[in-house]
């Protein structure tokens, strides 16, 4: 996935926590990380 530096930090730290606790963090990260996909 090649968006952006920073998306790419933001997405694959939001992963990383997903990963750990994927109840919690998946959630944060699906509001923080909108879908990567520019659909609007």
């Amino acid at each position: 996935m090649k968006l952006g530096g920073k998306v790419t930090d933001s997405m694959h730290d939001c992963v990383e926590k997903s990963t750990s606790q994927p109840t919690i963090d998946l959630k944060k990260g699906l509001i923080f990380q909108p879908p990567v996909i520019p659909a609007n």
